[in-house]
């Protein structure tokens, strides 16, 4: 790479400049809480009247302050949904505790899910681990469990055997299967002390004559209580195997669901057009859910005043302020969606439906929890534009930057931004720090919201907002948006560099920052020294002290990648060429100090004899698979690894370019071990056929796709190639498979398959 183009890269990321502050006011902001916990919007649950009518109140506001409807003539966007609502006060007792008769109370003991269903249940109770029933995966928590008419008591969670058990830990997965085994009812506890309202069951599990109850860990400690058989070790082994067992207790369960029909939700939207005749084509969408848990059966009522009012003030406070000043160059979608805590309905649902064009959304931000804690604020998504949020992050005053937190981009979690990263939107999630304490309790009210956070949430969404707003360039990246958010999302590394990184001046070295940032590359793998070089040691002292000398390089751990993608540094793993290792003692010594990657790229030498490795080369990889050195091996020896090396339980990248890897018809077994990962080198000559064809024949799972060779190209466009080759890969996948399935596979390739191989 020429030191003139880094020089460029580097003066342009100077040159961009931090916006002006917008008069955010956290005081009005809270005065929107108030009225949204108003006992008249009944804990606005989606699907019911007080949801409604607070989506009505939240319409008007943005028609009062000059905001056009986002939704044709209407600011109401309306989604179906299955809604559904308790009618009474459920009855839960246990007939024979080991200490006698128990009757458990609705709010504290246990919670019903949302779309629970019906049921008068006396029956024995089974324990049925994780409650997944997989045998082509080996594992079956009903094999020989007799659970047909019994309740069954599950645990919220899935094996730890390497294998993806996503849809099996999702609660519909639990009520199928239990429902497809007979049983009568269902009663799990998740991963916390104590059941908390607003768990659902969504639709496709949806059974109406099979009630669900999420119970505390005290309950469940009750029913195993005179089994023989300890709550804490039973739960700790089910990670590794199936314990389930009849519990010889007997628990009466009584409880009355209704089905609200037709079934609707709504999101309310608003947009301010931009200002600039181009750049109002695009837009930046700004939303957070309004909805919480509505009313429980004795009346009392969830008011959710920073789960999710805060959020919900933020954004409408953010629009009033926003078109008091005059708008911003893009067009500016403001959003607060329905039906979040019942499953991120309505996020999803306007993803998929968007009032404006989907091609043309440039970014998404969420506001989710804004209003308590510690007086300051968080977000995700650096990884996204990290030139603009670092440039503006320098100019923020001292006691704004102390109090701001910025991470990388997360994705499908919890809140509303997730259904935009599933597409290739660039998204942040914003939060006030310091923390949530009353998370879906009753005392969850607008006494408990610290203005100070609402205000420092608003100032700082104010001056991303602005950033990304009236940058003066595109922010839809000629039609590679999608695949440079997923580059970018992920995670590279760039193991074969031949940079001289001790030769880049300050300059230069930020420059190179920048670049790495542009795809997505989080570490550097470095030679320790030349091959002439035989004082190793003397080399590594070297680059401790280059390292702790300057403040744009970390060295690689596991779990560095996360701080990279945040922060403004770059990885380095430290690189042996295998000839260079002479000494088993030395070489030991040295990967404890820090050496990371042994390069292989021949099978010549001290290390290997005519069928395998010496007694030196046996050593040597023995200190490589206790300290976690990465080999890279050259796709040349492929036999030779597969014939020499075939038990070798350390971890083994091998880079290939797509050409070699579809000749080389790697044998299935070849990734028995899930310490191999098949590294498939993207140059400019490659498409997004022959890569597709590749993760077809070895798997998804097998294959990280590398963009890092980029990194050295001379040309200025070499971002936009990367981001081009992901962007048609992206789109090829799409024409057989949903956007879902699009998203894992994305995410996997590009950097989620090494991070599992890197920490394993």
């Amino acid at each position: 790479m020429h030191k003139k183009h880094i020089l460029l890269i580097a003066l342009l990321a100077i040159s961009i400049q931090s916006p002006a502050q917008i008069p955010f006011s956290g005081e009005q902001a809270k005065s929107y809480i108030d009225r949204l916990c108003e006992e008249e919007f009944r804990g606005r649950k989606t699907g019911l009247p007080g949801a409604r009518e607070a989506a009505e109140w939240i319409a008007g506001q943005f028609e009062s302050w000059g905001l056009e409807p986002g939704a044709g003539d209407s600011y109401i966007q309306e989604f179906p949904m299955l809604a559904t609502d308790q009618v009474r006060p459920a009855v839960f007792q246990l007939r024979n505790g080991l200490f006698g008769p128990v009757t458990y109370q609705q709010g504290n003991d246990f919670t019903v899910y949302f779309n629970s269903g019906s049921g008068n249940v006396t029956a024995e109770v089974v324990f049925a681990g994780f409650g997944i029933s997989e045998p082509d995966k080996g594992w079956d928590d009903y094999q020989g469990v007799d659970v047909r008419g019994k309740v069954l008591l599950l645990y919220r969670g899935t094996p730890e055997d390497g294998q993806d058990w996503t849809e099996e830990n999702e609660r519909h997965y639990k009520i199928q299967t239990a429902a497809a085994h007979g049983a009568a009812a269902l009663l799990i506890l998740e991963q916390r002390e104590w059941a908390i309202r607003g768990g659902t069951i969504h639709e496709k599990g949806y059974h109406p004559r099979m009630p669900a109850l999420a119970v505390s860990r005290k309950t469940a400690f009750d029913l195993f209580q005179g089994t023989f058989r300890n709550m804490d070790y039973i739960l700790r082994d089910l990670r590794r195997s199936p314990q389930s067992f009849a519990m010889g207790k007997t628990v009466h369960l009584q409880l009355e669901m209704k089905r609200v029909k037709p079934g609707s939700g709504e999101n309310v939207v608003a947009v301010l057009p931009g200002n600039d005749p181009v750049l109002r084509n695009e837009f930046i969408v700004i939303g957070g859910h309004m909805d919480h848990n509505g009313v429980d059966p004795q009346g009392r009522i969830y008011a959710g005043a920073d789960d999710n009012a805060s959020g919900t003030a933020v954004v409408m406070e953010l629009a009033r302020t926003l078109a008091l000043e005059g708008g911003t160059r893009r067009s500016l979608v403001f959003v607060a969606f329905g039906g979040e805590e019942q499953g991120l309905l309505g996020s999803s649902y306007y993803a998929d439906h968007p009032t404006v064009s989907a091609d043309r959304i440039a970014a998404m931000l969420n506001f989710d929890m804004t209003g308590t804690g510690d007086g300051g604020a968080g977000f995700g998504g650096r990884n996204y534009f990290p030139g603009l949020i670092d440039a503006m992050r320098e100019n923020l005053p001292d006691d704004m930057s102390k109090k701001l937190r910025i991470s990388r981009g997360w994705g499908m979690g919890g809140s509303d931004h997730a259904h935009y990263i599933e597409q290739g939107i660039p998204s942040f999630g914003f939060f006030s720090t310091g923390g949530h304490p009353f998370y879906h309790r009753l005392e969850d009210l607008p006494r408990t919201i610290n203005v100070a956070s609402l205000q420092f949430v608003g100032d700082a969404a104010g001056r991303l907002i602005l950033t990304l707003a009236d940058h003066e360039s595109t922010l839809l990246f000629g039609g590679s948006r999608q695949g440079r958010c997923f580059l970018l999302f992920g995670d590279q590394i760039a193991a074969g560099t031949d940079l001289d990184i001790f030769s880049l001046n300050e300059k230069e070295t930020a420059a190179l920052q920048h670049q790495a940032d542009g795809l997505g590359i989080r570490c550097l793998g470095t030679d320790l020294a030349s091959e002439e070089d035989t004082d190793l040691y003397g080399a590594l002292r070297r680059w401790d002290q280059f390292i702790n000398g300057q403040d744009h390089f970390i060295f690689y751990q596991p779990g560095v990648f996360g701080t990279a993608a945040t922060s403004d540094k770059l990885s380095l793993a430290i690189r042996v060429n295998a000839r260079q290792v002479t000494d088993a003692g030395i070489w030991g010594h040295l990967t404890r100090l820090g050496v990371h990657m042994l390069q292989i790229d021949e099978t010549e030498g001290p290390l290997f004899e005519k069928d395998g490795l010496s007694d030196l080369g046996k050593a040597v990889l023995d200190a490589c698979k206790q300290h976690h050195v990465l080999l890279i091996w050259s796709p040349e020896h492929l036999e030779f690894f597969r014939l020499g090396l075939p038990d070798y339980a350390g971890p083994v990248l091998f880079p290939m370019d797509p050409q070699a890897a579809l000749d080389a018809e790697i044998a299935d077994c070849f990734f028995e071990s899930s310490r191999r990962l098949l590294m498939v080198q993207v140059g400019m000559n490659t498409n997004a056929e022959s890569l597709c064809r590749l993760t077809d024949r070895y798997g998804i799972e097998n294959v990280h796709i590398d963009f890092s060779g980029f990194l050295n190209e001379e040309d200025e466009s070499s971002f936009r190639s990367a981001w081009d080759k992901a962007q048609k890969l992206y789109e090829k996948r799409l024409e057989n498979d949903s956007k879902k399935k699009v998203y894992t596979d994305m995410t996997a390739l590009m950097g989620g398959n090494l991070n599992a191989f890197l920490r394993k």
